[in-house]
């Protein structure tokens, strides 16, 4: 099959590609501003704000993976954001359109449901998002364009993720920095809330699964386990056979730091440790996430916690020690 995926060295499509390479599936990737090993892909050069380049990306493919897109928890105040999330979705979709696609798999987010309420399961009958952030408003806005161009004869699948961890996380992602953070010792009080979180490698066998079955018009949800960040840090701390902090930090605290973190957000270049958003983001983090639907149509599976967090932390070190030797 030959198949087409954008955003292929973020951290899904880094463990994606090489799962399709070994089952024999062709792939043409784009890559911005990045280099892939991936010696037997066809790589298209470019971003999907380019709808030349994309149409060049999705010529004479079978599927289309979409998975380019801007996370972040901090206002959009360039409008990159939205640029990336909608319009380049809108871009996908109109290239996959023109060039008759078969199939669209759709990455959109766990960001795009409403939690409310907290205390019943979530699952893919709830509503969309309403008082959220730029983020969570930018991937509503790019699944709705998936959603209506179904009416236009485009096959779609669209998976919604939790938050992502595991290995091949070579940016590497927010997530899997404050995971090494906890093992190393540097995060001295946690913060309250928690989320559910997914290990990438059964995101990669849904998003298989979803391929080769081509369900018509579905959406699905793809749900790890729900940890506190004290049950997570925990977890972390017996791993690493360290005694990491389990003090919680007042909710009210943080509040009060948030300028003190995006200054130093400011002098780093880094993304602030904590946003409103993101605590936000934090305390509504839903602890009954289903994935019931995904499990019956794709044989969805979800893997150990202990697990997953053990084998992702020994991949970073193992970049680590791979980083000291002499080239």
């Amino acid at each position: 099959m030959r198949i087409a995926i954008t955003g292929a060295t973020g951290h899904i499509g880094s463990n994606l590609c090489p799962y399709l390479l070994e089952r024999g599936h062709n792939l043409k990737l784009l890559v911005y501003e990045s280099s892939v090993n991936y010696s037997d892909a066809q790589v298209v050069r470019g971003s999907v704000l380019e709808p030349e380049t994309v149409f060049k990306l999705v010529q004479d493919v079978d599927v289309v993976v979409h998975l380019a897109a801007k996370i972040s928890l901090e206002p959009d105040k360039t409008g990159e954001l939205r640029a990336v999330n909608v319009q380049g979705t809108q871009n996908v979709v109109d290239a996959c359109l023109g060039a008759g696609v078969k199939q669209l798999i759709h990455f959109s987010s766990i960001h795009t449901f409403d939690p409310y309420p907290l205390e019943e399961p979530l699952d893919e009958s709830r509503g969309y998002m309403e008082a959220g952030t730029d983020y969570d408003y930018s991937k509503i806005e790019g699944e709705k364009i998936v959603v209506n161009a179904q009416e236009r004869g485009l096959v779609s699948t669209i998976l919604c993720p939790t938050s992502v961890f595991g290995p091949n996380d070579f940016q590497p992602s927010l997530l899997g920095s404050a995971i090494m953070d906890m093992h190393d010792g540097k995060v001295p009080m946690l913060v309250p809330g928690g989320y559910d979180f997914v290990d990438v490698r059964d995101i990669v066998e849904a998003t298989y699964q979803a391929i080769v079955q081509e369900p018509k018009g579905e959406k699905y949800l793809l749900a790890g386990k729900y940890l506190s960040i004290q049950e997570l840090a925990k977890i972390v701390g017996e791993l690493s056979h360290k005694n990491i902090s389990q003090r919680v930090a007042p909710i009210g605290l943080l509040k009060r730091l948030l300028p003190l973190f995006r200054v130093q957000s400011w002098l780093t270049g880094k993304p602030p440790i904590f946003t409103e958003q993101s605590l936000k983001a934090l305390m509504e983090g839903h602890q009954d996430v289903r994935a019931d639907k995904a499990q019956k149509d794709l044989g969805y599976t979800r893997s150990d916690i202990k697990q997953s967090l053990s084998e992702t932390i020994n991949w970073f070190l193992s970049q680590r020690e791979a980083a000291k030797r002499p080239r």
